[in-house]
């Protein structure tokens, strides 16, 4: 009987332990300065990408993207888009409606990003028309399940783009 209550004294001193250990392990890599991410940034000049979650009334993101949706176990993605449904006409708010009850984005669309700086346009279609292969591409798409880049058709012709009139459809 004594044995067994020394040995539970024992296992309680082991548990304290380990969890002084962990603890102190914890409030040491807490305290370092490793850095942060998943690599260091390679530095640079150029434009940033604009991500602001806060923005009102609709978030700042690039899209599509995964952060504008929200899960669903009766979709065949597990996923719903999560479009918010304030508008300022009732076309575009049945609009919103009907995005909201989508369960992905197109394979084949189009893709918006907002930079905080203006694009060195010239320099970025020379990069993609060159036929160098992606070791020398401006624009990249990562594939997250396998890391893999995905080709994309930068100024090459097969989806023309005319940038000197970005809304010729309607009037500003």
């Amino acid at each position: 009987m004594e044995e067994e209550k020394a040995r539970t004294v024992r296992m309680k001193d082991l548990r304290w332990a380990a969890v002084a250990w962990v603890g102190a392990i914890l409030l040491i890599g807490g305290c370092t300065d490793i850095g942060l991410g998943l690599a260091p940034s390679g530095g640079g000049s150029g434009p940033m990408v604009v991500i602001d979650l806060d923005q009102k009334p609709f978030p700042e993101l690039p899209f599509p993207n995964d952060l504008a949706t929200r899960p669903d176990p009766d979709s065949p993605t597990g996923l719903r888009i999560n479009a918010s449904l304030l508008a300022d006409t009732r076309e575009e708010a049945t609009f919103r409606h009907r995005l909201d009850m989508l369960d992905g984005f197109s394979t084949f669309a189009a893709i918006s990003v907002r930079f905080d700086a203006p694009l060195d346009l010239e320099n970025l279609l020379e990069r993609h028309r060159r036929g160098s292969g992606q070791a020398d591409d401006a624009v990249f798409v990562v594939d997250l399940e396998d890391g893999s880049a995905v080709p994309l058709d930068v100024g090459t012709g097969a989806y023309p783009l005319v940038l000197e009139r970005p809304s010729r459809y309607f009037p500003n």
